[in-house]
């Protein structure tokens, strides 16, 4: 007999559907066929969008309420992927909740709120992870297996990168991802998280930061013609710079009458990983 695990995703944004997706395939994987996985609700404040999201992905339900989903018994697992300004609220009500929980990163915008957050995380009997999900990546899971074997003798320098194109279109319009406030960092929290896990996962933890190469190549935008949180539609990478060049972002859900100046701290434009501790720009920047 199958074990059910009953799943709400909280959410119904570019991420959290893709979290929708994986549950809806999760059945699939050949380690998995002992589980019944049982797509119950998706929830969001957008309720229009929460039922569409339930709808393609085959949830039973979906809501507003997200309380009521977490006081609900017959709901196991809460996966969240909500704006990174929202994960805390979310995330330390989820984490009372008693249910698993499995959070999209950035977990928080600052280390004192992923601190916070985390450690919250240990006090759960509960089963709590984040979604750095190219662990799950057979050619990068063989390399980290041949490091820990030792196939490549000591290890002791790793170069990473993360090419994204969904940022580059100058006329994308400004959204909570571009704001320092609301997103924490830009592009080095969205995408370059998951480099800096890859190089974790693959040599060992980085203990120290000694230098940062950062631009910003887009530093203006066009007010959203809605408040939807997803990123804009575009073409080319963005990398962007450590000097302060956004002006204070709107509340979440209201509109900039004017274009928007992108957050100052986004992505590494170009930066090698030491496991000794040092990170240090390369040279010359591949995009320079």
């Amino acid at each position: 007999m199958k074990t059910p695990i009953r799943i709400a995703v909280v959410g119904a944004g570019m991420a959290e559907q893709a979290h929708a997706f994986g549950y809806r395939n999760a059945s699939m994987a050949a380690d998995l066929v002992e589980l019944d996985v049982q797509l119950v609700v998706v929830v969001d404040p957008n309720l229009s969008l929460a039922q569409r999201v339930a709808d393609r992905y085959g949830f039973a339900a979906a809501t507003a309420d997200l309380d009521a989903v977490l006081a609900d018994p017959d709901v196991d697992v809460v996966s969240v992927a909500v704006p990174n300004f929202r994960h805390r609220s979310v995330l330390t009500a989820a984490l009372a909740s008693g249910k698993h929980v499995l959070a999209e990163k950035p977990v928080g915008r600052t280390a004192e709120e992923s601190k916070a957050l985390a450690d919250l995380a240990g006090t759960c009997s509960a089963v709590t992870g984040v979604g750095f999900s190219f662990r799950r990546l057979p050619g990068l899971a063989a390399i980290a297996a041949a490091v820990a074997d030792g196939r490549l003798g000591e290890v002791h320098t790793v170069r990473g990168w993360y090419d994204a194109d969904y940022a580059s279109d100058p006329l994308g319009a400004w959204s909570w991802r571009y704001s320092q406030t609301q997103s924490g960092g830009g592009a080095l929290l969205d995408i370059g998280s998951h480099v800096i896990d890859a190089v974790q996962f693959v040599a060992g933890p980085i203990v120290s930061v000694e230098a940062a190469l950062l631009r910003t190549l887009i530093d203006e935008r066009p007010p959203p013609a809605t408040t939807s949180t997803g990123p804009a539609p575009s073409s080319r990478a963005q990398s962007t710079p450590t000097s302060p060049m956004s002006r204070p972002c709107p509340e979440a859900g209201s509109e900039p009458a004017t274009p928007r100046r992108s957050s100052p701290r986004s992505r590494p434009c170009c930066a090698a990983f030491a496991t000794t501790g040092a990170w240090t720009p390369t040279s010359p920047p591949p995009c320079a």
